[in-house]
């Protein structure tokens, strides 16, 4: 006879003798016991017990949610459900009942019962923090976030150190972009348990996208230092110490990221992107590193590519598709806009969009405008994606993302269209063979000098993209060292750009001009101006000198050109919107014209409007001395200003037909090679300029 059948028979006994046929305690401690055999391993053996004890003793609601409990732990949810059904019919009022049902019917799904239990039992037991979180969890599921947070906090009113609570009101709030309510939680529950790593990530994700990298970076290190090989949060270091400017730490936390997922790949187009903003990365190691990258994501998508069955006629209408998450409030809308809005206008392409991202504003819905057919796929994995472009029937694919973020290179990788071109979103090669294209112009990279940096062919339009500017932006003013007797440099770059050998260059400038200035736009918080601050003075340049300035509304940041006499570029990466700013604000840039594609775009931009002999330096030197030149010729300056504007809307940068036009002839040679049979080739639609 076992232990359980010895003590049934003496309590059997006991009723047999008279006894009253339910003592509250002496069932609960024979459930009790079971709970422990249970626990023991012995699983079927306490489920019999607990069937005795239902059948000897049916009026017991604790026997019918024990058994139940046992029966939601072995999967067998209905059953589980119908004892705890038998619970509440044996005591309306009784709590665990309505808890535990609650639980079996958030397990199959059926959330609105499921919180009608858990309010129940929260009215049987005003007091139960768990049924509030477990409410809060329904609430949350069923998408009524208000509701939510309230449950949460309920739940901390009468429990304040509930961790479970803290954390999940932590990443509600912050999914309701209440970022600075979310911080608080996850401090809280960094305080409740120092030692779990998961509230301290999601601290350093919150002050990431505030820009706070200097406490992101510490948020991390606690996390690797509690787990050494958490992949995001590696990843994550790796951003936040780029962001800051560290471009050489954050490469080794990459690197650190793909030793534990080697085809991880945000951090293997992340290193690619850093790797760009080093300035003593060669050439030739930066575009190893990309076919290195590029034969991996390639390597990702081993299958057998079946037969195009597009038509291969020459004259037909052509289906064209753009892969891009900046359909959207972005710098690179400027740029891509006006190509889209000439190219829709045209009856020889049907154009396609691939928009892979979750923000929607009225700049998205602008863009749907110009498109056939749109696909949000952001949600959709790569090799459904590839299918639904090949059953679009796509001629040409067109990345618009490169190695940067919201990419879809994996798609790329399958290869679903016979024509694929990479264009704009990131200065580089793709380093895929099954990419087939990059567009650029001949001032940006002419074929000589660059084409052995790309795995594509390079195709030169007359201008790589148009720029839209802002319509509302202020006139052209004069020259401001006119009237205030002294010389004001600018920059509007992100300050990720802003590296100890950038300012260290500017600052040559600076110190051969003792009583110039220097403003800074952009500044995303005290942090980074003190980091970049500390960097112009040990550079020997007074913080007096230096002028900073926040994020602003596009207004107020073009009108703070009125201030700026001429702008000095960054550099191994160049800018790009910020110089198309500056110039349609009368506003030159000296920019280095440098060896990688990534130091290109502003020369590129530079020549466009005939400054390219003036603004662009061949090394560090020259820009030097270009600039202490610039400086000394304030009524040059002032008559360049004053044309500029004038310059900028004569040249292909704001001529979208122009800009367009070379875009379509493109496609039709791109098309009528492939209609041919023949392998890509780099070619040129640009008239009298290679």
């Amino acid at each position: 006879m076992s232990l359980w059948q010895s003590v049934l028979s003496i309590f059997s006994g006991k009723v047999s003798q008279g006894e009253p046929p339910f003592d509250e305690t002496e069932v609960v401690n024979l459930l009790k016991a079971l709970e422990k055999q249970e626990k023991s391993g012995k699983v079927d053996e306490a489920l019999l017990g607990y069937t005795d004890i239902v059948k000897r003793w049916p009026n017991a609601p604790q026997a019918y949610v024990y058994r139940g409990n046992l029966l939601l732990e072995k999967g067998q949810v209905q059953d589980a459900l119908a004892d705890y059904e038998s619970a509440v019919s044996k005591d309306s009022l009784w709590m665990p009942a309505y808890y535990n049902k609650g639980n079996a019917l958030y397990k199959i799904g059926r959330l609105e019962e499921a919180a009608e239990a858990f309010r129940q039992a929260i009215r049987a037991k005003p007091d139960f923090a768990d049924a509030e979180f477990m409410l809060a969890c329904v609430q949350e599921d069923l998408g009524f976030s208000e509701a939510a947070v309230e449950s949460y906090r309920r739940a901390l009113a009468i429990k304040s150190d509930y961790f479970e609570v803290h954390c999940n009101l932590g990443r509600l709030l912050w999914k309701m972009m209440r970022m600075e309510e979310a911080a608080d939680c996850f401090k809280r529950a960094i305080c409740l348990r120092p030692q779990f790593e998961w509230p301290r990530y999601n601290l350093g994700v919150i002050y990431t996208k505030f820009c706070r990298f200097e406490q992101a970076v510490e948020c991390y290190r606690e996390v690797l230092r509690i787990q050494p090989r958490h992949l995001e949060a590696l990843h994550n270091m790796g951003h936040a110490l780029q962001s800051l400017g560290r471009c050489e730490e954050a490469i080794e936390f990459y690197r650190q990221s793909l030793l534990v997922k080697p085809d991880y790949l945000y951090s293997l187009t992340s290193l690619l992107f850093c790797l760009s903003h080093i300035n003593k990365v060669t050439p030739e190691d930066l575009y190893s590193e990309h076919c290195r990258v590029g034969a991996q994501i390639e390597e990702s998508g081993s299958f057998i590519v079946p037969a195009f069955s597009n038509e291969r006629d020459k004259e037909r209408r052509l289906r064209v598709g753009f892969v891009s998450g900046d359909f959207c409030i972005h710098v690179m809308a400027d740029f891509i806009e006006p190509i889209l809005q000439h190219l829709s206008k045209s009856d020889q392409f049907e154009l396609h969009a691939y928009y892979n991202n979750d923000n929607v504003d009225f700049v998205t819905e602008r863009f749907k405008t110009y498109f056939k057919r749109w696909n949000q796929i952001s949600q959709l994995p790569d090799a459904k994606l590839t299918e639904v472009i090949r059953e679009d029937g796509i001629d040409i694919l067109v990345d618009m993302s490169g190695h940067s973020s919201n990419n879809r290179l994996l798609s790329f990788a399958l290869k679903p269209s016979p024509i694929q071109a990479s264009w704009l979103g990131y200065l580089g090669t793709t380093g895929m063979r099954t990419m087939d294209y990059y567009l650029c112009d001949p001032y940006f990279l002419n074929v000589d000098d660059f084409a052995w940096q790309f795995t594509e062919k390079l195709v030169h339009l007359p201008v790589t993209s148009a720029f839209m500017p802002k319509e509302d932006a202020p006139a052209v003013n004069v020259l401001p060292a006119l009237n205030t007797g002294y010389l004001t440099f600018g920059s509007f770059n992100r300050p990720s750009k802003l590296s100890e050998d950038v300012i260290c260059l500017w600052s040559k400038i600076l110190n051969n001009l003792p009583g110039s200035k220097m403003l800074l736009g952009a500044m995303p918080n005290e942090t980074e101006i003190k980091r970049i601050g500390n960097i112009f003075k040990k550079c020997k340049i007074d913080l007096s000198r230096l002028e900073f300035h926040g994020k602003l509304k596009m207004q107020e940041y073009m009108a703070l050109h009125h201030r700026v006499d001429f702008c000095l570029d960054t550099f191994p990466f160049a800018g790009g919107a910020t110089i198309n700013n500056a110039l349609w604000m009368g506003v030159p840039t000296l920019t280095i014209a440098g060896k990688t594609p990534a130091g290109r775009f502003g020369a590129s931009l530079l020549k466009h409007v005939g400054l390219g002999d003036e603004f662009v330096a061949t090394d560090a030197d020259d820009f030097v001395s270009k600039g202490n030149a610039w400086a000394a010729n304030l009524d040059g300056l002032s008559e360049i200003r004053s044309g500029l504007r004038q310059r900028f809307c004569s040249s292909p940068l704001y001529r979208k037909e122009i800009a367009g036009a070379g875009f379509e002839a493109a496609f039709r040679i791109m098309w009528n090679r492939w209609c041919d049979g023949l392998p890509p080739e780099s070619f040129s639609v640009v008239q009298g300029q290679e």
